[in-house]
């Protein structure tokens, strides 16, 4: 199937929907801390279990494998700051402001990776910072 990174996008969009509304009913019988923290735990049960489904075996360039447990720190630090954020403010506001992180993505990768964006994707960041104005209000 040619199109099954869309069924895959689906798929996270969805997930990632749900890691948002759990989130904030967690917080609501948590502190930001425990709650990280027991997230944490649910990742590395998934993680484990697609590893041990996958038959994981390392392997792969230093420089990838850096590369790879570095995203992994900015993520779990990014998540530690969410928790915190949706604990103090209301989740429609929070979710949809950190849903913006590609903006970071898009603007190192036209920096350091000397990627082009046409003239669609700048209008696209237009309105996904429109968006975030009129969800925060």
């Amino acid at each position: 199937m040619n199109n099954i990174w869309l069924l895959f996008t689906f798929a996270a969009m969805l997930l990632w929907g749900l890691w948002g509304f759990f989130s904030k009913l967690a917080t609501s019988f948590l502190s930001d801390t425990d709650a990280v923290i027991y997230h944490s735990i649910g990742s590395v049960l998934v993680v484990v279990i697609a590893a041990l489904f996958l038959g994981f075996q390392p392997k792969g360039k230093p420089i990838g494998i850096f590369y790879a447990v570095l995203s992994g720190v900015f993520a779990a630090s990014a998540t530690f700051f969410f928790y915190s954020a949706i604990t103090r403010g209301r989740s429609v506001v929070v979710v949809s402001m950190t849903a913006l992180y590609p903006l970071i993505t898009l603007g190192l990768s036209t920096l350091f990776l000397h990627e082009v964006l046409t003239l669609k994707q700048l209008l696209g960041v237009g309105l996904a910072l429109g968006a975030i104005i009129l969800l925060s209000s």
